[in-house]
């Protein structure tokens, strides 16, 4: 008599590997139960496949949240960066100039609290204007709180109009060669005694801010909260074009505001101002080397 053949069915145990997600502690502590293990058996397969799908899912899931939440560091456009950091918050959209489209702003903007020391803030080769912004360059104090510049330098750039204005004191202002704008007015009243010269050695405890070789909407420089002033020992616009907006300075004290080689002008009128100092502004001495041309910049 034949004795029935019992059919084997084999187990395997398998242990689930664990995973872990750099900078994700709460799904690293995720335990996600699975089948007892692998059966073998009547040509079948089986393993924890719901399992399986749970935890790449969730390991997609996380891996796709970090990538969107990269950082923006300096000096990429489209954010706020406030004076230590170097990590910008982003902006949308350009809801104080009107317009509140959901487009990226492209502004490269720098807030720096009162007390705060930069040695050296320069933007080289850089493209400006958004139609439909005010100002292509806006460097602004806040009410008594200033931003002190040692060395305010200009060169090799050009822009629609420029103005100087508010509570500003200039100490010596250079107007030097290669500087052609179509009309200016300058009406900044000299004083010998509410003027003083500018002049920052230390370097201790002070950063530096370089941007080069860009395209953006605007430049923002801005005196934002904290206590006393902003003491910045150079800072310098060199190759720096825009074809919209003006060049604001305003509520600032500067050791030496120095220009060469720039260009002014949004109409190629030059009995019409474009480039203007207002009486509000205060200087020590004066070089004036501004030739009136029919310029007009685009």
């Amino acid at each position: 008599m034949l004795k029935k053949e019992r059919k084997m069915k084999r187990k395997f145990k398998i242990s689930m590997p664990s995973i872990k997600v750099p900078g994700f502690a709460w799904l690293n502590s995720v335990s996600v139960p699975l089948p007892g293990g692998l059966y073998l058996g009547g040509g079948k397969l089986l393993f924890g496949a719901f399992g399986t799908v749970i935890v790449g899912f969730a390991v997609s899931t996380v891996m796709l949240m970090q990538k969107g939440q990269e950082d923006i560091t300096w000096p990429q456009a489209g954010a706020i960066y406030t004076v230590p950091s170097r990590t910008g918050d982003p902006v949308i959209g350009y809801a104080n100039q009107g317009d509140i489209s959901a487009d990226r702003n492209q502004t490269l903007q720098v807030n720096i609290p009162g007390g705060a020391r930069i040695s050296d803030m320069v933007f080289s080769n850089v493209s400006l204007g958004k139609a439909g912004l005010t100002n292509a360059i806006e460097v602004s104090g806040a009410g008594v709180q200033k931003i002190v510049v040692d060395d305010l330098r200009i060169t090799n750039s050009s822009f629609p109009t420029m103005t100087i204005t508010g509570a500003t004191r200039l100490h010596t202002i250079t107007v030097s060669s290669g500087v052609e704008v179509a009309g200016h007015t300058f009406l900044a009243t000299l004083s010998t005694t509410d003027v003083v010269d500018v002049s920052v050695g230390s370097q201790r405890g002070a950063g530096d801010y370089n941007a080069e070789d860009m395209i953006v909407d605007r430049i923002l420089i801005k005196l934002t909260g904290g206590s006393g002033d902003v003491v910045i020992d150079n800072l310098t616009f060199d190759n720096v074009n825009a074809n919209i907006g003006t060049a604001l300075f305003e509520n600032i004290d500067v050791g030496e505001f120095f220009m060469q080689n720039v260009q002014i002008g949004d109409d190629a009128d030059i009995n019409s101002a474009d480039f203007i100092i207002n009486s509000s502004v205060k200087y020590r001495s004066m070089s004036d080397g501004t030739v009136e041309k029919p310029i007009k910049v685009q």
